[in-house]
């Protein structure tokens, strides 16, 4: 990598930490001060040249997970602008493209396993940061501002001494994280992140050492009481296990592990019911109105950030999100980005197994002529691999609950997996599902099937919950 371009992944580092440290709350006269906006500038500077290479077309038709994310930007485009709302069109657009830009930035400059390894540490170093002040700021120690706890009242429980609705204090942190739920997955990402460092470590000192963040971020994730989370880390320790040690080894690691994590996080985060006064009423309340937007407006959506508007409140399922206000088609883009992704970064024997794909995705001759038997990786990159497909199925998982569908925390994790393929890619390319006329009908056809899924999940959870 140039110098040039080295100037520019230390402008990148400076853009991911303003994700989560905010100089706005720690300088009352930089509150406001677009210091995300100056530095990605910056850091698109020092790096154009290999910006541009991954927006090749050549590069594109390799890799179309990235296609998928710029196909987001034109269907955002296209959901208002069918309303003739040509304002919203264009903001709606420039906005979701600074989104893009730190993904390109990121699958341009993370060209390496090291580096790959090294932006992994730095961004968990960032959330422990971010972790350290908003526990602080819960317990009252120091004040940061926009990170308090979030009094709920009257929650499913009931106080036994005075019969009034139980008070529970739950953590978040600032900005795009300044929600339990938010903050409780990027905390998952970062946990995850800390348990392969663990396992990699070649010291007893070192993996005491990592420990150490592991339990800060245990402990925040326990304030958050976030139950979407705790489904989230499910998810990513499931991932892992099976991942790294194979199933039948994962499954005797389970049977010691689930229950210490239920003991350890038990309370209002084991606690899932449909009961009246229970957040989960609400949510469901607002799937409903998804499905109905998307029985209103089937392939181009309601329109970008309008869910909002319609319901007071986002719809807490970032697949039924953008499915409602993008329509099929930005809908299709963004779940087949995450599809692409993740079946790229599966193992080496799982691809195997999925290896029948290539049949439809890459011509009958193509597919013949690249079937050579796969590259095994090196032991240090097969390790990584299958820790960053865990935290993308438990990110993939979170994101069931929240809506984060345009947030840049989304493309960070994405934009992990995306350079993680690529570095598979330089060793098994024969297994890269290039662009195709092949590969946009699996991918529409994978999108209806988790569209009817979501249709009949949310009509089957009304049903079950009362409403009408």
């Amino acid at each position: 990598m140039s110098p040039r371009h080295v100037v520019g992944y230390t402008f990148f580092l400076l853009t991911t930490a303003t994700l989560f440290i905010r100089p706005g709350e720690i300088l009352a006269r930089a509150d406001g001060w677009p210091v995300f906006q100056v530095l990605i500038l910056a850091a698109l500077g020092m790096s154009l040249p290999a910006v541009m290479q991954q927006l090749s077309w050549g590069n594109l038709v390799r890799f179309p997970a990235l296609l998928c994310v710029l196909a987001m930007t034109v269907a955002i485009a296209i959901s208002r602008a069918r309303l003739m709302d040509w304002y919203g069109a264009r903001t709606g657009a420039a906005d979701f493209s600074k989104v893009v830009v730190y993904l390109i930035l990121l699958v341009a400059l993370v060209d390496s396993v090291e580096r790959l390894r090294g932006f992994l540490k730095f961004t968990i170093w960032m959330i422990v940061a971010m972790s350290v002040l908003a526990v602080l700021g819960y317990y009252g120690i120091v004040h940061v501002h926009s990170m308090q706890a979030v009094i709920v009242r009257g929650d499913g429980g009931y106080d036994a001494e005075t019969g009034g609705g139980l008070v529970f204090r739950q953590l978040q942190a600032s900005g795009i994280f300044s929600d339990p739920n938010d903050f409780a997955l990027i905390l998952v990402l970062a946990f995850m992140g800390t348990l392969y460092l663990i396992s990699e470590a070649q010291t007893l000192s070192m993996r005491f050492f990592w420990c150490m963040p592991a339990a800060m971020l245990a402990f925040s994730f326990a304030l958050t009481k976030s139950r979407g989370g705790l489904l989230s880390l499910l998810a990513g320790v499931v991932v892992w296990l099976v991942s790294r040690f194979g199933l039948k080894r994962a499954i005797f690691t389970l049977v010691f592990v689930l229950p210490l994590l239920f003991a350890a996080f038990a309370g209002r985060q084991t606690n899932i019911n449909l009961d009246a006064n229970d957040t989960a009423q609400s949510r469901i309340r607002l799937w409903r109105d998804g499905i109905g937007f998307i029985e209103s407006s089937p392939v181009f959506g309601i329109g970008y950030n309008l869910y909002s508007e319609r319901t007071d409140n986002v719809a807490h399922n970032s697949y039924l999100h953008c499915y409602a206000e993008l329509g099929f088609l930005g809908g299709t883009f963004f779940f087949g980005a995450f599809v692409l992704t993740l079946v790229s970064v599966a193992s080496p024997e799982m691809q195997r197994r999925l290896s029948w794909l290539g049949e439809f995705i890459l011509p009958p001759t193509q597919y013949a002529q690249e079937r050579p038997v796969l590259t095994r990786l090196p032991i240090e990159t097969e390790h990584l691999r299958s820790s960053l497909l865990a935290i993308g199925a438990a990110y993939a998982v979170g994101l069931f609950s929240l809506s984060r569908s345009y947030a840049c925390s989304t493309y960070l994790m994405l934009g992990m997996l995306i350079s993680m393929s690529m570095l598979i890619a330089s060793q098994n390319p024969s297994m890269v599902a290039r662009f195709s006329g092949r590969l946009v009908g699996v991918i529409v056809g994978v999108s209806g099937c988790w569209l009817v899924f979501l249709y009949v999940f949310v009509k089957l959870v009304v049903r079950a919950a009362g409403h009408t």
